[in-house]
């Protein structure tokens, strides 16, 4: 009798066992290999695999992970608002995101909406001010401070990175720029024959840059 009473328990333990795992979601699997499909720049087929990974369900694979991914295949493939918004679903669930931050402010800075780019860019580093991606993300608000006509937040950001970083001409040819917005021509100079020194690829460009600026 008690061997038929352990064989009944034994019975319905595996038939909750098969249940749990017929109801476990699927779509760990296939959102990585929409990764990998991202990565080999198949950003279509990485898309489609990313919502049918969402229409599975996830277990182990998180759901920010999820929303950066789709908004990366969006953001590659020129569909700057539809990117904006799985930046912000992602950053819904996970505030601290560097990397959703950083790329929020690049689809924002494409878009034209170069202050929400500035405060998307400001949030990456107030949450990972220490974070390897941090010295180009201070190049990139000295360029847009300077698209917004602000010389003095440019300069500030720049020569953050300028520390960091030294050698980098483009530094130094946005510095010859804001220097000169500010009226400091001497630092302008320095820094723009700084950029001819190290190579900038674009010194043509800026240089006619700062001759409107005169």
């Amino acid at each position: 009798m008690k061997l038929r009473k352990l064989a009944a328990v034994i019975a319905v333990a595996s038939a909750l066992v098969f249940t749990a795992c017929k109801s476990t979601p699927t779509g760990d699997k296939t959102a990585r290999n929409a990764d990998s499909l991202y990565k080999e720049q198949k950003y279509t087929e990485a898309l489609e695999s990313y919502f049918t990974a969402q229409e599975r369900g996830l277990n182990i694979y998180k759901e920010e992970k999820l929303y950066d991914g789709i908004a990366d295949c969006y953001c590659q493939m020129g569909e700057y608002e539809k990117s904006i918004a799985y930046y912000k679903m992602s950053l819904e669930i996970e505030p601290a995101n560097f990397e959703a931050w950083v790329n929020l402010g690049v689809a924002y800075r494409k878009t034209g909406d170069r202050d929400k780019a500035v405060e998307s860019y400001e949030k990456a580093l107030k949450y990972d001010p220490e974070n390897n991606a941090s010295v180009p993300l201070y190049t990139s608000l000295g360029s847009v401070y300077i698209e917004l006509d602000k010389p003095m937040s440019a300069i500030n950001y720049l020569e953050k990175a300028r520390k960091f970083y030294p050698e980098k001409a483009d530094i130094h040819a946005y510095l010859a720029i804001a220097y000169k917005m500010s009226f400091e021509y001497a630092k302008s100079e320095e820094s723009l024959a700084k950029a001819k020194e190290l190579h900038y690829p674009k010194i043509d460009a800026i240089q006619e840059q700062l001759a409107k600026l005169d």
